[in-house]
């Protein structure tokens, strides 16, 4: 059975300041009006129009229809052309009612109505699906506790959990009360700790002996000189920072045979390190790096070197006796794939100009377009499925842009479009006799 596709709704967008302010969908058979009083569809202040609630849009005979009067500019395009208000005005299959001219619409026309600083765009498209939503089951018995009440369960959860932990603290942690211990129940260890020590008895001291005895008193002066000896430091601390900072390293390079092992530089070409584990021995080497993934130790005739562009092309970068990392591959650092853009130029309007006026205008359009791949690059960092067609109306005359404003995007992106008709605004070079609006697509996708 073949469905029917429901008719189309109109898709209203305001736009003051070459932004879009409001956007709405309209029930299908309802009026749009616009003007100063608030029960409008779109309350906009200071429009010059000949009713507070002008109707825009009229729902009759089962389509909608365009009301635009003197004052209103714009285009409407209908079945692949663009026609001006300036143009429908004068066709007579338009209708006229007093100050207003009222054109009938079909789903596939979308267009602009401008009136002052305000532009009303419109279109049709697919209403929304409607989604049939059951109501719920009305019950009125009475309940101590309601069924969506919440914040009450999170209460309940989080003061239960609370008492539990401290119950659970209480049993674990508390110290029970015990028993006084006497001195004969503890250990020795603590025993020697609470007995005190007895004072200590002085060393007893020589006496010198007689003046006579000539050989006792060169004994007492050998005893004291040597002990003078061990007591006085054989080196002297350093004064600096920067001695005691040297003399730092030295001491913990003397103790780390590691840190030797590491940093200490042979006399063979190349730099290599010579083995400080033992005499030629690299086995405690081997077993200390037994385990590590690509490094071994190597002697005086296996030499570690590292392969890789730190040096340059072909350049080696020697690691000493650390041995070999990875064997003698390359390294190698694999850059990740650019994303290739392309930006077209779709086939533009530039109504009422000279044909000269036109195919000049087309050229500094395809000479600025790789401008707007900055715009696409930068917004493709935040959505990498970016693409779509973004259509621009922008004003000459005296061969500079006076205004630009969007009209059409579906790419969804409002900050690609701003950045878009911020460049189209400095583009410069068009011929200074061509005076008027110009129309321009362009379409931005990823190259595959």
């Amino acid at each position: 059975m073949a469905t029917v596709n429901p008719p189309k709704v109109l898709r209203i967008g305001i736009i003051m300041d070459g932004k879009i302010v409001q956007e709405r969908l309209i029930k299908l058979g309802e009026a749009v009006t616009i003007g100063d009083s608030p029960k409008n569809t779109f309350p906009l202040k200071g429009l010059k129009l000949p009713k507070q609630d002008w109707p825009v849009f009229v729902y009759k005979s089962g389509k909608y229809h365009l009301n635009f009067t003197e004052t209103m500019k714009g285009k409407v395009g209908a079945g692949g052309s663009v026609a001006g208000l300036d143009k429908l005005r004068q066709d007579p299959t338009v209708e006229k009612d007093g100050n207003a001219w009222r054109l009938p619409l079909a789903e596939s026309d979308r267009g602009k109505v401008s009136v002052g600083d305000v532009t009303v765009l419109f279109q049709f498209v697919s209403p929304p699906p409607t989604i049939n939503v059951r109501p719920p089951r009305l019950d009125f018995r009475a309940r101590y506790v309601e069924e969506d009440d919440a914040l009450l369960f999170v209460f309940l959860l989080v003061f239960g959990t609370g008492a539990a932990v401290l119950v659970l603290m209480a049993v674990l942690f508390l110290p029970a009360e015990e028993e006084a211990t006497s001195l004969d129940q503890l250990d020795e260890k603590w025993t020697k700790l609470l007995i005190e020590e007895p004072p200590k008895v002085a060393a007893p001291v020589e006496k010198p002996a007689d003046k006579g005895d000539t050989k006792a008193e060169e004994k007492v002066a050998e005893k004291a000189e040597a002990k003078e000896k061990v007591d006085k430091p054989t080196d002297a601390a350093p004064k600096s920072k920067a001695e005691r900072v040297e003399a730092a390293k030295a001491d913990v390079l003397k103790k780390s045979a590691v840190l030797q092992f590491l940093t200490t530089r042979g006399d063979s070409q190349g730099g290599t390190a010579k083995d400080l584990w033992s005499q030629g021995d690299v086995g405690a080497a081997a077993k200390a790096l037994e385990g590590v993934s690509g490094v071994a130790a190597a002697d005086e005739g296996n030499v570690g070197k590292l392969r890789g562009d730190a040096g340059g092309p072909g350049g080696n970068a020697d690691i000493g006796a650390i041995g070999k990392i990875g064997g003698d591959q390359g390294v190698k650092v694999a850059s990740a794939p650019e994303v290739q853009v392309s930006v077209e130029t779709g086939d533009g309007q530039a109504d009422d100009m000279e044909v000269s006026d036109q195919a000049t205008i087309k050229k500094i359009v395809q000479k600025n377009a790789g401008q707007l791949k900055y715009c696409y690059e930068t917004r493709l960092k935040a959505n990498s499925n970016l693409a779509g067609r973004v259509e621009v109306t922008w004003n000459l005359k005296d061969g500079r842009v006076t205004s630009a404003e969007l009209f059409a995007n579906t790419t969804g992106d409002g900050e690609l479009a701003d950045c878009i008709i911020g460049k189209v605004k400095r583009w410069v070079g068009f011929p200074p006799t061509a005076e008027g609006e110009v129309q321009w697509p362009f379409i931005f996708k990823q190259k595959s």
